[in-house]
């Protein structure tokens, strides 16, 4: 009695090339995460260093591609000095744009 046709079997393989590369690609996407978390966490630590009590200002949702209103103020107001040499006209206009 002749169980299996031992020629026409694939060799054994715990993990193919696909497993491993989807393996890989979730490891980096998973480091991605934990860095861009980090990061934004310095940042917005950065910014109530800067300006406390200013995370409390930005209550917007995030938009649908992923930006937030509060990394925009960072950008364009990295320093307390720099909001303080601008009169409030002008503070709220380069807010606004």
């Amino acid at each position: 009695m002749k169980i299996a046709n031992w020629i026409s079997l694939k060799p054994f393989s715990s993990e193919d090339e696909m497993r491993l590369l989807l393996k890989t690609c979730n490891r980096q996407y998973n480091q991605y995460m934990k860095l861009k978390v980090a990061l934004k966490n310095n940042l917005i630590a950065l910014l109530d260093q800067t300006f406390p009590e200013a995370n409390a200002l930005f209550t917007r949702p995030t938009r649908v591609d992923g930006h937030e209103k509060w990394v925009d103020f960072v950008a364009k107001f990295w320093h307390c000095e720099h909001v303080r040499s601008l009169s409030l006209n002008k503070f709220t206009a380069q807010d606004n744009k």
